[in-house]
């Protein structure tokens, strides 16, 4: 029993690590965009801790799905708030220091020794806030303001709710129309003044050290590229570059885009083992009234199955095949964009973001 707790603690924080890594590098370009139509939900809330990963995803009718995560099941709740209830968590959401802050003022590590991830989406009138606190430190300098949630979010465990089917969890992720479609994804479109191509980001995790690179490029030929790496325990390091494509790269970049492979291609990376290696590439494209979104990786096993082929000397891997439907983009990007680092310097990070 104490193997497996520790296991769901390793599996649970790495799991935390790259779902944190894919909506926090994902998500920071949705707080720039809009929902459309009115998102239904007001926020989304997830505290994943080493006994458990909790989240609640609540309505603006006041209805809410509440899930606790566990190293053997997942138990689904879901209930309704009263007038007060709800009331209340607006005004909280709506604090005006929380209202200003965003991924870009968050000072996360790259990689941390401690399980205590907190995220919180508030899908606001004009757009998506995103904002994800890696560990109890990042937290520190917006307590006045994540304090008073994180204690609503332990009362909602206490309110009075109807059990679901374990085959219900869906991680408390926005559904449309309703709660039971896990699958479904919110139609968001990118502000006419903050346009842009695409998002590319590499995330790789590797015996203490983790490298983070991304790019963002805007319809108008602006670009943005980071690299940022921290070596445990430490500090991290974020260089940056900024410059301008031409007329004849943007229309080559467009095309390459517009490609039926790339335009057509549904991608998520699901890393739930613990694994010694984990490369994970990231695309957010937006599209004529969605965001694409694309993930893909691979990984080498840390606890493997004495059942299967490397198991015993943890030797199993995964490779994504389908990360080949992407090569023509990777190359464009390398040979234009990511080659072209002469004039790199320290700064701090933006994730690439999208800004003015």
């Amino acid at each position: 029993m104490d193997f497996l707790r520790r296991w769901f603690c390793l599996s649970l924080y790495l799991s935390a690590l790259i779902f944190s890594i894919l909506c926090g590098g994902l998500s920071a370009q949705a707080a720039t965009e809009v929902s459309s139509p009115a998102s239904e939900f007001l926020a989304r809330i997830e505290h994943g801790q080493q006994s458990e990963d909790a989240c609640a995803l609540v309505s603006r009718n006041g209805k809410y799905r509440f899930e606790r995560r566990f190293p053997r099941k997942t138990d689904v709740f879901v209930g309704t708030l009263s007038q007060e209830q709800l009331h209340s968590l607006e005004e909280m959401l709506n604090h005006q220091s929380l209202v200003g802050l965003s991924s870009k003022n968050i000072p996360n590590q790259l990689i941390t020794d401690s399980l205590d991830l907190f995220m919180l989406d508030v899908f606001r009138n004009e757009g998506l806030q995103h904002l994800s606190f890696i560990d109890s430190g990042s937290r520190k300098p917006f307590q006045d303001s994540l304090r008073p949630i994180m204690s609503w979010f332990e009362q909602l465990r206490k309110l009075p709710h109807t059990q679901m089917a374990e085959a219900n969890a869906s991680r408390c992720m926005p559904a449309i129309p309703d709660f039971q479609n896990s699958g479904s994804q919110l139609k968001l479109v990118a502000p006419a003044d903050m346009a842009y191509l695409l998002t590319w980001s590499r995330h790789f995790f590797h015996a203490g050290l983790t490298e983070q690179s991304c790019i963002i490029v805007y319809t108008d030929g602006r670009y943005r590229m980071e690299k940022s790496n921290q070596h445990y325990p430490g500090s991290p390091t974020t260089r940056a570059f900024e410059a301008k494509l031409s007329s004849a790269q943007v229309v080559d970049l467009q095309s390459i885009l517009r490609s039926p492979e790339l335009a057509n291609l549904h991608h998520d990376f699901d890393q739930t083992r613990p694994a010694s290696e984990i490369e994970i590439t990231s695309l957010v494209i937006p599209r004529a009234t969605t965001i694409q979104r694309l993930s893909f990786g691979s990984y080498f096993n840390v606890l493997g199955n004495s059942r299967q082929v490397g198991g015993i000397s943890n030797l199993q891997y995964r490779v994504d095949q389908d990360r080949n439907l992407i090569r023509p983009l990777d190359q464009w990007l390398e040979k234009t964009i990511q080659n072209n680092n002469s004039a790199l310097t320290d700064t701090q990070a933006t994730n690439c973001a999208p800004s003015r």
